[in-house]
């Protein structure tokens, strides 16, 4: 016999009163996994960032590294810029010449018209 709640209870009793319990657990965890689920996809937790543990002077090198990169980074932006102009100041001196041709085109089919009706 075992004794619950101040009153002796036969071994039955005791395993029904057990038998409740785990029924009474097992709803409140079926409430609370969809509970869970539910708050699971309204807002998913922000994923931690992995922790690196790195040496000081393995800290310090990675860091010269990186402002290198940036400084030769930059030096490739700067000669893009610079390719990107004297191919613009091509490509105005290309129209410039374009034009040129044209004129002249028009000048010649101007003078082959006049020569071709000359009287001889």
């Amino acid at each position: 016999m075992v004794r619950l709640f101040g009153r002796r209870k036969k071994k039955e009793e005791f395993g029904e009163v057990l038998e409740k319990i785990e029924e009474e657990l097992k709803e409140g965890e079926e409430e609370k996994e969809e509970v869970i689920e539910v708050e699971k996809k309204e807002e998913a937790p922000a994923p931690e960032k992995p922790h690196v543990y790195v040496k000081m002077e393995k800290y310090r090198e990675i860091m010269d590294n990186i402002e290198a990169m940036k400084k030769e980074i930059e030096k490739v932006k700067e000669t893009i810029g610079k390719i990107e102009e004297r191919m613009k100041e091509e490509g105005d001196k290309i129209l410039e010449l374009k034009s040129k041709i044209e004129e002249i085109e028009r000048i010649q089919e101007f003078l082959e018209k006049t020569f071709q009706e000359a009287e001889y």
